[in-house]
Parts: C-alpha cells; sequence; structure tokens
C-alpha cells in the first residue's frame, strides 16, 4: 500500500468510514421509483432504495454524515456509498471523504452478485487516492489499479482466487438478499474478500446486543473481523 492512505486516514476516521457496515440501522431511508431493467428475481431495492446515515462513534456523536444507495445498471445494479467528516471531527481531522462504488451483476446459478468493478476513492485536501478493480471471469484474472492525483503509482493483474469472492458492497448486497442464509443472534459469517493484491478473510459474528438498540429500526447488532490494510483502524475488528 502506498503512504497516502495511511497520511491521509488516520485510523480514527477509517473507522467512521467502516461503520456503514450495519445497514440494519439506517437512520433515513428514502423510497424511490423502481426500474424494471434488472434481471428477476432481484427484490426492488436494488434499483432505488437510498439510505442517509449520521455516523458515531465513542464521545463523537455526529462524527461524518453517509449516504449508501443501489440503482439500476446494464449489468445488474450500482451500489454507492459516501462519507465525509463532519462536526469536531472535521475541524480536528479536516474535511476527509470517502466515495465506494460497485457494479455488480446478478447469478442466478448461485443466487448471489458477483463484483464486476469496484473503486474507492479518499480525498483529503488536494490529494485524491483512487483504488481501482476489474475483474473479469472469462479470463480468470483481476485487476487492480492504484493512483495519487490522477497518476498511476501501482498495478498488477492477477488470477480470481477459486472460492466464491466479495468485495465490501457485494458482500452489503448478498447479506440483504439472503445469500448466506438465515441470520439470527449468534451466527456467524465468514467469507473472502477481495480488496487489495489478495483475498483475506472476514468474520461477521452476530451475538445479542450489550444494550437496547436505539432506534426501533435496528435489526442486528455486527462484528466485523478484517485485515487491519483495509480499514486502516488499529485494530482488525469494528
Amino acid at each position: 500500500m502506498i503512504p497516502l492512505r495511511h497520511s491521509c486516514l488516520s485510523p480514527l476516521i477509517a473507522a467512521v468510514f467502516f461503520c456503514f457496515y450495519f445497514i440494519f440501522c439506517p437512520a433515513m431511508p428514502r423510497a424511490a421509483e423502481p426500474q424494471t431493467n434488472i434481471p428477476q428475481p432481484l427484490p426492488q431495492w436494488v434499483s432505488g432504495d437510498h439510505y442517509e446515515y449520521q455516523i458515531g462513534f465513542w464521545l463523537f456523536r455526529h462524527a461524518a454524515s453517509g449516504s449508501l444507495r443501489w440503482e439500476a445498471h446494464p449489468q445488474g445494479c450500482r451500489v454507492v456509498f459516501e462519507a465525509e467528516t463532519q462536526g469536531l471531527v472535521r475541524t480536528l481531522a479536516g474535511n476527509r471523504k470517502e466515495v465506494m462504488e460497485s457494479i455488480l451483476k446478478y447469478d442466478p446459478a448461485a443466487q448471489r452478485f458477483l463484483p464486476v468493478h469496484f473503486q474507492e476513492t479518499f480525498s483529503y485536501g488536494k490529494s485524491i487516492f483512487r483504488k481501482t478493480l476489474s475483474f473479469d471471469y472469462e479470463r480468470s484474472q483481476f485487476t487492480l489499479i492504484q493512483e495519487l492525483n490522477k497518476k498511476r503509482t501501482f498495478s498488477i493483474i492477477r488470477r480470481l482466487p477459486r472460492e466464491p469472492f466479495e468485495d465490501l458492497l457485494s458482500f452489503l448486497s448478498n447479506l440483504r438478499i439472503g445469500a448466506y442464509g438465515n441470520i439470527q443472534q449468534g451466527s456467524k459469517v465468514l467469507l473472502w474478500v477481495l480488496m487489495k493484491e489478495r483475498p483475506t478473510l472476514m468474520t461477521v459474528y452476530f451475538p445479542q446486543p450489550p444494550e437496547k438498540p436505539k432506534t426501533q429500526a435496528c435489526r442486528f447488532y455486527a462484528i466485523l473481523s478484517m485485515d487491519r490494510d483495509i480499514t486502516q483502524a488499529k485494530s482488525k475488528t469494528v
């Protein structure tokens, strides 16, 4: 990994960005007009669901704002997550923004989404770091490109892993359509995530919440464990 990601995104802010995993507790869902150009039997939310979040942690209740949306795409669907610091965190750490975008296609045989294209962009001041992964299933290979201020700093082409894998947004989408089975309190999901040169194992555990949920919209309490190179946090647990 190039130094920018460590210098531009402190572990504190990176941890905030990854709070979007708690998709089960959206602050403000927005209805959208469903579109019809997505293969069935996909649910209607893949063509228009939109959620907005107030993200907080520890003493910082309004550390960042975020949004997550699904929309129709010729290959299946497009998922976009955006988050930006606000309040005291922005004052202390500066205006930092992250945008993740994933193009997904649906595999009816496996009954799950497959990532086709993933892009992650971090911006801080005039510095912009972009990472792009493209997955070619016909050639069984993927391409990883990293750029700093639109100048390529790293690129590599490697074979796709044999086992099923996700990017972060295909994971959320597959979780929503039930690709990991019936999730209950006490469930644990193990999956491979391909976000860098090689796949890494991610664990998602759904234990009993340590306290009563603050809103009725909350469905699960989740603990994620993944490679620290992905979260840029001091701990591998989010």
